[in-house]
């Protein structure tokens, strides 16, 4: 393989789980909720508990990248196994935070329109 093979291999999830760093430490340092859920919508119960656990997941979904791009070098199928898993994950995380901690969702928005 050569060189630029492998720079434009591991570049996307390398890129992306730097920017998920990157938001993580934004999340959790500024403690800032519309990073997450964008300034349309409002954090009912526990905000400071909701920015932090968001936090987490970023750090895990970075993680995750890491993960994907060092299997890629072993068996590209259990490699995006890991990678549509993770983010299966991901979403549930999410979907089951949001929940928990009061965050109106965009479908109650539009049925109330």
């Amino acid at each position: 393989m050569e060189t630029g093979e492998t720079v434009f291999r591991y570049a996307f999830p390398i890129l992306g789980a730097i920017f998920s760093f990157y938001y993580a430490f934004r999340i959790l340092v500024g403690k800032d909720s519309t990073m997450v859920m964008g300034k349309n919508y409002k954090i009912t119960i526990d905000e400071e508990g909701y920015v932090k656990k968001a936090g987490y997941i970023f750090i895990v979904f970075g993680i995750l990248l890491i993960v994907y791009s060092l299997l890629m070098n072993y068996n590209l199928k259990i490699a995006l196994v890991v990678l549509i898993v993770g983010i299966v994950g991901i979403f549930v995380a999410f979907h089951i935070l949001n929940k928990q901690h009061g965050a109106e969702s965009y479908d109650k928005k539009k049925k109330k329109k």
